[in-house]
């Protein structure tokens, strides 16, 4: 299976990747494999594929910083005045 090129969108590989693992189960099942494992082996392999271009993004932070964002938590606390920190009757 091919990965995805530069001048295609995630859509159009993601219907490229559905129409092979489509046609690679309908083989297996023509060829007499128990269906249920087909559909289960297509289901793993097909979410694999769908979310490894994903991975880099979901596991790689981009521009936080926690200390940055504590200063500025701190900050804001610092100076928000006076605010019930409870509700009472």
């Amino acid at each position: 299976m091919q990965l995805i090129y530069n001048d295609e969108s995630f859509d159009e590989w993601s219907e490229k990747v559905r129409k092979f693992e489509m046609e690679r189960a309908m083989r297996l099942m023509s060829k007499g494999k128990n269906k249920e494992e087909v559909l289960e082996e297509y289901s793993k392999r097909i979410t694999e594929k769908l979310l490894h271009p994903l991975y880099p993004a979901l596991f790689k932070p981009v521009g936080y910083d926690s200390v940055e964002s504590r200063k500025k938590y701190e900050e804001a606390i610092k100076n928000r005045g006076d605010v019930a920190d409870h509700v009472s009757d």
